[in-house]
């Protein structure tokens, strides 16, 4: 009888923990289509920029330079980024956020002048390995400049494995 019921508490547990765990995983998981192929040339970066940040108030040490890790990208269509993610080997950021980026093939070999954000305090330096993943919409400009939505659907695209590049010095 006593064997009996540690079998029941044991499998009711177990029960209880497999269910949390799958309704975690299918509220995390988003099923969005992803692709390797490129169709509008997008490229992205995650680089370290020495960037000086200007407090209110001066002093003599306020002034300095500290290595801040941004996410880049560009592309050669213009596009929506609706999301990312990026993975240094377990670790993973992964972001909701809406911007745009017109096509700027001019700014091809200066990354950081591409369109991004910061990604925020991380152990990551110049050197290490990060896959990257966006998810897009395309859109179009119209002939007034406005942009316009395109009936295609939001999907990720796999820009695989990128290396984290030294960018220049910025001042925000």
């Amino acid at each position: 009888m006593v064997l009996t019921i540690y079998k029941l508490l044991i499998i009711g547990i177990s029960s209880i923990i497999t269910t949390g765990l799958i309704l975690y995983l299918l509220n995390s998981y988003d099923f969005t289509p992803s692709t390797m192929e490129n169709p509008y040339g997008v490229e992205a970066r995650v680089l370290v920029q020495p960037t000086y940040f200007s407090p209110p108030i001066q002093t003599e040490s306020s002034n300095f330079p500290q290595n801040v890790l941004w996410f880049r990208y560009n592309s050669k269509e213009p596009i929506d980024l609706i999301g990312y993610t990026i993975c240094n080997g377990i670790f993973c950021i992964k972001a909701q956020t809406y911007s745009y980026s017109p096509p700027a093939p001019e700014w091809k070999d200066f990354p950081e002048m591409w369109a991004g954000n910061t990604l925020g305090d991380l152990h990551w330096k110049v050197g290490d390995s990060v896959h990257i993943w966006i998810k897009v919409s395309p859109v179009e400009i119209t002939k007034t400049g406005e942009r316009m939505s395109v009936s295609e659907p939001v999907f990720y695209i796999d820009l695989g494995e990128s290396k984290i590049i030294q960018g220049p010095i910025e001042r925000i």
